[in-house]
């Protein structure tokens, strides 16, 4: 069996987002097949959630440093001096650099979790280095530069792009293997990764979502319902579009529809927004979105930017609840408008979508059997790592199938 060293900026516990999720599911898929090791970054609350990661038992040996350093204007400029992109600077510890260079030639491979750990690789490494890509990240810093809060932000997110996008070609060519959702993989091979590096991946949800009761039309009430984090700038973007293009009008054609959004720790200016609006409330972190789910007529996922896999997307089809997003909502995914869910790219569109959602039963029920019935098919944990694992399997000597073959 062979040994692996898994690296991660973020302790991948709980799986509350869709990143952590990812990750988590990574650990626990690799964990089957390999002698696994962890090698970790300690962020935010990681050190309250490192007992329960520790009692899963997912790591053979677990190896971490704790790390603060904010995403702020003087953090900016220390990382421009040093020629490294802002996140790649936010996760640069000497420390851990030392203990991960004690070490890595005990492996067989190096499976790199997002690209700011790639400088953990020391130059001289000669064995397969594995890259999972979670995003294109230059794709959302030119993102952040056309739809940022304020010129500032975006001139400064416009020159980001620049050294991430110069950065993530350099870091994914030197991996053997790099792992990216489908229309990541274009964006990657537009800046000179090499294509025959690159694999696809999916960023999926819950897909145990799949073996609960379908929806019903007559449990819904006319309400709206967007689950996400609220800080991420993404999300605010799209959660502000929608409120001030499209909410007035779905607003006055249904007096008494709600919109319910759930998230943690929202941005101030969503709270402010949000405050206006008598119908609008911002519920919180929620554990059990169940309730929520059933409740509720019409999911929203209206994105402006971003990259990757969309996981709340995926989790509204998964569950079934008919859902209305944008085009860049459904990057990567093979979907069709109007089968499985809306695609809105302008604020008429999103509120007829919207609106139709609300009104029509037959519609609804399409959508909701549609939607679980691809994602059945497609967006499937063992799908996905079954998919990578044959791609794996090509540079990691030991697995334990090969275990098994040999032993037969």
């Amino acid at each position: 069996m062979g040994k692996l060293l898994f690296l991660t900026p973020e302790l991948p516990w709980p799986p509350y987002s869709g990143g952590r999720i990812k990750s988590s599911k990574l650990v626990e898929h690799l964990h089957q097949r390999y002698q696994l090791d962890v090698g970790c970054l300690l962020k935010g609350d990681d050190m309250d959630h490192l007992p329960g990661f520790k009692e899963t038992g997912l790591a053979n040996r677990f190896i971490s440093e704790a790390i603060d350093i904010s995403r702020s204007p003087v953090n900016l400029l220390k990382s421009i001096q040093l020629g490294l992109p802002l996140n790649v600077y936010r996760t640069r510890s000497l420390k851990f650099a030392s203990s991960i260079r004690a070490c890595i030639d005990d492996y067989d491979a190096v499976f790199v979790d997002h690209y700011e750990m790639m400088q953990y690789i020391p130059s001289d490494f000669k064995k397969p280095v594995i890259l999972h890509q979670h995003n294109a990240y230059y794709v959302l810093w030119e993102s952040y530069a056309r739809f940022g809060n304020g010129i500032g932000l975006r001139v400064a997110a416009w020159l980001e792009s620049k050294r991430v996008k110069k950065y993530e070609a350099g870091v994914c060519n030197r991996a053997d293997l790099v792992y990216a959702a489908p229309n990541d993989m274009n964006k990657l091979s537009e800046i000179g990764v090499e294509v025959s590096k690159l694999a696809p991946t999916m960023h999926l949800g819950d897909d145990r979502q799949l073996k609960l009761p379908r929806l019903k039309w007559d449990t819904t009430s006319r309400s709206l319902l967007y689950v996400g984090h609220l800080k991420w700038e993404p999300n605010v973007q799209g959660l502000l579009w929608f409120l001030n293009e499209s909410w007035p009008t779905l607003n006055y054609e249904y007096p008494d529809l709600e919109f319910n959004i759930v998230g943690a720790n929202p941005d101030q200016r969503l709270v402010e927004l949000t405050s206006k609006e008598s119908r609008v409330t911002l519920q919180g972190f929620q554990e059990d979105l169940e309730p929520w789910i059933k409740s509720s007529r019409v999911f929203i996922a209206p994105l402006l930017m971003g990259s990757g896999i969309k996981v709340k997307v995926i989790n509204a089809m998964t569950r079934g609840i008919p859902t209305v997003t944008t085009s860049v909502g459904v990057e990567g995914l093979e979907v069709n408008h109007l089968r499985e869910l809306a695609i809105a790219d302008s604020a008429q569109e999103m509120t007829d979508h919207v609106s139709t959602l609300l009104g029509c039963k037959d519609t609804w029920e399409r959508l909701a059997l549609n939607s679980r019935r691809t994602a059945a098919r497609q967006f499937t944990w063992k799908r996905t790592f079954d998919q990578m694992q044959r791609t794996l399997d090509v540079l990691i000597p030991g697995t334990v199938q090969e275990v098994l073959d040999d032993a037969a």
